[in-house]
């Protein structure tokens, strides 16, 4: 994708609790800090769940390129098993 010492761009769409849409972006200097982002951004915003998520629900952070072209997902998927 890009070459070392470019940045590029990185978009954090979050998908439930509540969905939001990355209109911004922001500039990375690797795929590897594209992925720490995530991480953190996740943690961030799933301590603030507050038992809004239910069983059979899933959320998650899909992070896309300047192109729309996904870079990293991170998923959490609820079941109740009884």
């Amino acid at each position: 994708m890009s070459k070392v010492g470019r940045s590029k761009a990185a978009f954090f769409h979050v998908q439930n609790v509540p969905p939001t849409q990355d209109a911004i972006g922001e500039e990375l200097a690797s795929d590897e800090s594209g992925w720490h982002e995530a991480t953190v951004l996740a943690g961030e915003i799933f301590k603030d769940v507050d038992g809004r998520i239910r069983p059979g629900q899933a959320w998650g952070i899909d992070v896309a390129d300047q192109n729309g072209a996904s870079l990293f997902q991170i998923r959490i998927d609820t079941k109740k098993l009884k």
